[in-house]
């Protein structure tokens, strides 16, 4: 299960998406993307832009709000799609943010998207890459302390059950 999970993160608009695309594009033939951007505020631009650039080696998935129906069309969309080598999961908080109403909400929701995940990865064992943002960039505690949640649900429960995720943190690393 080595290296078969990739965590990109840092502020948004950093390149990091049009990064992890492009290197996913060269090593992979039938890719999975899976947006997390609903169509509100200046979002349609940045879902536009995130079309546009990837080629044909690519598969859509568009999240609908229903984090647990999302979950169930992602499996089935893996299992029915056998020659998907590889997944990209574009923005976890974003994702958990627009689906959370209080604070009750968000610790539940984070526990259902870190586990569903992880179901996942273990039952599909192809590449996974995941690409959210660091939790500096909002302005509120309470999306401050979701971000921190996903990253820090995620890679204990990935430990717990041996996955290895390789965290790259953008504002760190140069690649």
């Amino acid at each position: 299960m080595n290296n078969l999970v990739e965590f990109h993160i840092s502020i948004r608009g950093c390149g990091k998406s049009e990064f992890v695309e492009k290197e996913m594009e060269s090593l992979f033939s039938c890719n999975l993307y899976v947006g997390t951007l609903f169509p509100v505020e200046n979002f349609p631009q940045i879902i536009q832009r995130h079309r546009v650039r990837r080629n044909e080696s690519w598969m859509l998935y568009e999240t609908n709000g229903d984090i647990e129906q999302d979950f169930i069309c992602l499996d089935e969309l893996l299992f029915r799609n056998k020659h998907i080598e590889a997944c990209l999961i574009d923005g976890f908080s974003t994702w958990v943010r627009i689906l959370s109403k209080d604070v009750y909400s968000m610790e539940w929701t984070v526990e259902v998207l870190v586990n569903n995940l992880i179901l996942l990865i273990k039952k599909y064992q192809i590449f996974f890459r995941f690409i959210d943002v660091v939790p500096e960039v909002f302005q509120d505690r309470i999306s401050v302390r979701m971000c921190f949640s996903i990253h820090n649900y995620l890679l204990k429960k990935a430990l717990e059950v041996g996955i290895n995720i390789k965290v790259i943190d953008w504002r760190y690393e140069n690649l």
